[in-house]
């Protein structure tokens, strides 16, 4: 009877070292793995960029804009523009090469705010024509195929608040209105 149970005993030290080892293995052959990959992306753009430098730094910037004759008629409190700028889009060549690709016949136009535009009320109660959210800061206008113009009427259009009590869409009235104009390099 001594000696099964000390085979039992040496049986069940051998199948708990077994496992041990297999699972170790499985640990490092998962790390291995882990590390020795490309990184994932999620997508491979088209990106905007944050600000100014960022778009010098990917060689996508064009020029920046300031902004004149702002009239929006009290319908946003504290839209304060941080800067303006145009570039050319851009994104990865693909998952696995992370380098930026340039395009040559894409370009959009950021629009950076000082405070988040949530705080502004975008999508609730204003947005501007033709330009979509990026970030919390940031607003975009895209250009096909044509560079962004020297000058661009932009205006704030009134977003109707919908039955349910969420935002509805822009009604097509505008509420205010800028006109961001190309700085020039002397």
């Amino acid at each position: 009877m001594k000696e099964l149970k000390n085979k039992t005993v040496g049986q069940s030290f051998n199948n708990s070292r077994s496992f041990t080892c297999i699972s170790n293995s499985i640990v490092f052959l998962f790390y291995m793995l882990l590390f020795s990959c490309n990184p994932i992306v999620k997508t491979i753009g088209p990106f905007s960029s944050p600000n100014v430098e960022e778009s010098k730094s990917r060689d996508a910037f064009l020029w920046e804009y300031y902004p004149i004759c702002t009239k929006i008629n009290d319908a946003i409190d504290d839209f304060d523009i941080k800067e303006v700028f145009a570039e050319k889009q851009y994104s990865y060549y693909s998952y696995n090469d992370l380098r930026y690709k340039i395009s040559n016949d894409k370009f959009q136009v950021i629009i950076v705010a000082k405070k988040k535009l949530s705080y502004l009320k975008h999508f609730k109660s204003w947005v501007l024509e033709d330009f979509s959210s990026v970030s919390p800061y940031s607003l975009k206008k895209d250009y096909n195929q044509t560079n962004p113009p020297d000058s661009l009427l932009t205006k704030i259009l009134k977003v109707d608040i919908n039955e349910n009590g969420g935002a509805g869409k822009d009604d097509k009235r505008v509420i205010g209105s800028f006109v961001l104009h190309r700085k020039w390099k002397f």
